[in-house]
């Protein structure tokens, strides 16, 4: 029990500094950037740990193909 709770309690500063974090983010890289950010991290924060790899392999492709399409 107490660890669930020390686990539940990590999980919610960890998104409020994450959202504080975001509206920093939002006001240099641009609202769609740092929005994008914003919910990739997040995801990955209440994915559990068999996910996480998988979702990593994801973004990692999927900014690889828009960078790509990006310099066509």
């Amino acid at each position: 029990m107490l660890k669930r709770y020390h686990s539940e309690t990590t999980t919610v500063i960890a998104t409020s500094l994450l959202l504080i974090g975001y509206v920093v983010a939002a006001a240099v890289l641009g609202f769609i950037l740092a929005s994008t950010l914003y919910m990739a991290v997040q995801s990955m924060m209440m994915t559990n740990r068999q996910k996480k790899r998988f979702f990593v392999i994801v973004l990692l492709v999927s900014f690889a193909v828009s960078v790509l399409l990006g310099r066509l």
